[in-house]
């Protein structure tokens, strides 16, 4: 749909011309999602505030929505960390590649199988979904990577498992409702051919739903650490989810050393533990909570887009 008729469409009713039902309605959704947004927004809040506030406040309830006892003594100790930028910069590769693959392999895949008319179609699609219901488990995926050569390397947290045909579902309804095959029709009369079709014609046409799968893989990259827990070997590989990780286990101290501790200094210790679980929280979803409003045009586009049939 063109984006002029989209935006008509979209064009708000004036409060005028609603009904006492329409009104009761969007009193209901408004507050609605007032209400699920605050439920999702005030851990977010709370989490930032109770990281720079003192651990004291924390325990006693005294922190909602702003820092009490102003200290930065929780991202003081995550930064002089030496493992920590590493494990950044580690992270913002894996999900850089992933990012890439991912959503390339999934656009390749789905168009094709979104048209009616590719041979096997049927075959196609039962073929992937099988793969969102069966699995050879932990031990058969490791043992593969490991015979692959994989291990301790990159290929094996962004490559080696980037296929996920949800995606590729998602993506196979955007181009079936809203990529005509009326366009491809009058691209062959041209003489466009598939690859020149597919690059030139229906990506520039996709940027929504590539928007929502780089955002969903590189979120997915991002937050992951089991994988890395399983193929990496050496912790100079670490993301930055399995760095905070283990910040959190070498600040948790165990009954011999808080017996050899000074009272004073393990106080100290345990408190800058406490808050230190506030802060990762927050570093490690920073990145992506700033990537989001970037993507979240594209987001709503293509949901709106997907939604309405001119």
């Amino acid at each position: 749909m063109d984006d002029k008729v989209l935006e008509r469409e979209l064009k708000p009713v004036p409060l005028s011309h609603l009904t006492k039902s329409d009104i009761v309605f969007h009193i209901i959704n408004y507050t609605a999602l007032i209400l699920f947004t605050l439920s999702v927004l005030y851990p977010i809040i709370y989490c930032l505030s109770a990281s720079f506030s003192s651990i004291y406040a924390v325990m006693t309830r005294k922190v909602w929505l702003w820092p009490v006892g102003f200290n930065i003594k929780a991202y003081k100790a995550a930064f002089e960390y030496p493992g920590l930028m590493e494990g950044f910069l580690n992270s913002l590769f894996y999900a850089a590649v992933a990012a890439v693959f991912v959503p390339s392999l999934t656009m390749i895949t789905a168009y094709p199988i979104s048209r009616k008319t590719l041979p096997g179609h049927s075959f196609f699609v039962v073929y992937f979904a099988i793969t969102m219901f069966f699995n050879g488990g932990m031990i058969p995926s490791y043992l593969l990577i490991r015979d692959l050569g994989l291990i301790n390397s990159f290929l094996a947290v962004t490559v080696a498992f980037g296929f996920s045909f949800y995606n590729v579902i998602v993506a196979r309804t955007y181009f079936a409702h809203n990529i005509p095959e009326e366009l491809n029709e009058a691209a062959k009369i041209d003489g466009c051919g598939d690859w020149y079709y597919f690059l030139r014609i229906v990506v520039p046409l996709s940027k929504p739903i590539i928007a929502i799968n780089i955002l969903w893989t590189a979120m997915g990259n991002w937050n992951g650490y089991f994988s890395q827990l399983l193929y990496f070997t050496d912790s100079r590989k670490y993301g930055i989810q399995m760095v905070l990780r283990n910040l959190l286990f070498i600040m948790t101290m165990s009954d011999e050393q808080r017996a050899l501790m000074d009272p004073e200094q393990l106080s100290r210790k345990e408190e800058v533990a406490r808050q230190l679980k506030f802060a990762v929280i927050f570093i490690g979803a920073a990145p992506m909570l700033a990537l989001y409003p970037f993507v979240q045009k594209h987001f709503v586009k293509g949901v709106m887009v997907g939604a309405i049939k001119g």
